[in-house]
């Protein structure tokens, strides 16, 4: 039904256009043109939506939109999730929703290409002690992760050597490449820029929004090395 009524649409458009075009001046034809092209896109576009084509529905519109100079706002419920962000490391693709939640991928290492909701527990400790050597801004993000999915796994960890060794380690010093890697920003930035990065973490991973003291602290001491490298 839709393809005959825009067959029919193309046919009258063409023969209005033949009819005219002695006696019409190009400019004129061209706006006329697009006129009439806008306004079939929409009614097509509207036949459409009845049929629950709402997809073709909005490329259409869109089109018709274009064709008749107006700018046509995305509509709310179509656009992405506002409340989601991204934090990317060099293992980790991560996606922050506003209650401090955290689910993403492993896109380095042993167990790249998997979804972190698909890894079992000896596998989730077995990245973490991973982390803590190639990935130290994964590392501490990835603890935020086990602490909302496997509350007490720090009692568990205790058992890990390694992840013992690291986190003392990680609570008492901090390299300025790694403060660097724990604010997520590009070695040499401006003091405002390293002020800037720690209050967007804190926003995202203060304890009261779901993150760990523990993780806080690490944000401020990151801030820290790094202000005082300005001074």
């Amino acid at each position: 039904m839709v393809p005959v009524i825009l067959g029919l649409l193309a046919l009258a458009l063409v023969l209005w256009l033949a009819k005219s075009y002695i006696k019409v001046d190009p400019g004129l034809l061209k706006r006329y043109g697009r006129k009439i092209g806008g306004y079939a896109s929409f009614a097509a576009a509207a036949l459409l939506v009845f049929k629950g084509r709402i997809d073709a529905a909005l490329l259409l519109g869109g089109l018709g939109g274009w064709l008749l100079g107006v700018k046509i706002p995305i509509l709310p419920w179509y656009q992405p999730n506002a409340s989601q962000q991204s934090l990317r490391t060099v293992w980790l693709d991560l996606t922050s929703a506003s209650d401090g939640a955290f689910d993403g991928h492993v896109i380095g290492g042993p167990f790249a290409g998997r979804t972190l909701n698909t890894l079992e527990r000896d596998d989730l400790f077995r990245l973490l002690n991973a982390l803590s050597d190639a990935d130290p801004a994964g590392y501490n993000l990835f603890q935020t992760y086990l602490d909302r999915r496997l509350p007490g796994w720090r009692e568990t960890a205790e058992g890990h050597a390694h992840t013992r060794q690291r986190r003392t380690a990680a609570t008492t010093a901090m390299t300025e490449q790694e403060a660097y890697e724990v604010l997520g920003i590009e070695m040499g930035a401006s003091e405002e820029q390293i002020r800037e990065a720690h209050r967007a973490l804190l926003r995202k991973l203060h304890p009261d929004q779901g993150g760990t003291t523990w993780l806080a602290t690490r944000i401020n001491m990151a801030r820290d090395v790094l202000l005082n490298r300005h001074r």
